[in-house]
């Protein structure tokens, strides 16, 4: 579980930012969540708890016969779920954060070289009944439970954006951009990519963390495209309007997100009965 600390608004960089201290008002609270939970020697009973309403038995997963889950009451329609999965020997996740690495630093003079920013290789929404809305490759838009989030092997971060984002609003951009074929494989997406790439040395050379390329259609995106273009429509603001391309690395590297607390609770005892979590 890593801590931060004034984390979006630090000028000197982000190397070892997993070691700072939360911001006051967040303590016991973490930047980055492992999941799922399988921290056996941990007493549940020492977790906070979460009153037993029908929400949280939806949201809660069963561990050794209890019901777990992360602090869901304090997440907002809108929140930016960052994630990235257990690491396998060889993966696309590989590449992903070897190009944010280049990208990112060249995008925001405030992080510093090797900075964990890129490590992000997936991007979600979170909406306003806990449902994760994403953009995957063969499957195209999908809305899950965010309890199955929490039952995958990784690790998942929680940004928010400083712009309020209404729930109402939210549901109707998400359902504009839901029928769409995304795809992370196409030669319009793969020119944005490598436009982005591209470019960085001029920023680099100039100074210039802006770019007049027009972004990839609706059509043509990857995951973190799908979540910029919904809050783009969702808010009507400019989200990273000006690069070729956005990855899912933006949403923590940008001063215009926040991150947001995130720990382990136990669903109280008493309230409404529900074996749910328990399935």
């Amino acid at each position: 579980c890593h801590a931060v600390s004034n984390f979006a608004k630090n000028d000197v960089g982000s190397v070892g930012y997993e070691k700072k201290v939360l911001k006051s008002g967040m303590t016991g609270k973490c930047v980055e969540l492992p999941l799922p939970f399988k921290n056996k020697k941990e007493d549940i009973d020492s977790l906070p708890e979460i009153y037993a309403t029908r929400q949280a038995t939806l949201v809660a997963v069963n561990f050794d016969g209890r019901n777990v889950l992360i602090n869901f009451d304090e997440l907002q329609p809108g929140d930016v779920i960052l994630s990235r999965g257990a690491r396998p020997s060889i993966s696309i996740g590989d590449a992903i954060v070897a190009y944010q690495k280049v990208v990112l630093a060249a995008q925001y003079p405030w992080i510093a070289e090797g900075h964990a920013h890129a490590v992000w290789t997936h991007v979600a929404l979170l909406d306003e009944n806990h449902q994760v809305w994403d953009a995957m490759p063969g499957l195209n838009v999908r809305a899950r439970p965010l309890r199955e989030v929490l039952r995958e092997n990784g690790t998942i971060s929680v940004r928010r954006s400083q712009i309020y984002i209404d729930p109402g609003q939210l549901s109707s951009s998400l359902l504009h951009f839901s029928n769409e074929t995304y795809r992370i494989f196409k030669l319009e997406t793969g020119g944005s990519l490598a436009a982005r790439f591209v470019a960085r040395r001029s920023r680099a050379l100039n100074g210039d963390a802006h770019s007049t390329r027009a972004m990839p259609s609706d059509k043509s995106v990857i995951c973190s495209t799908f979540v910029s273009s919904v809050l783009r429509h969702a808010t009507q603001t400019g989200f990273f309007r000006e690069l070729e391309v956005v990855v899912p690395g933006d949403f923590s590297a940008d001063r215009m997100f926040e991150p947001v607390g995130l720990r382990w609770c136990r669903i109280a005892d008493g309230g409404e009965a529900s074996s749910v979590a328990l399935k």
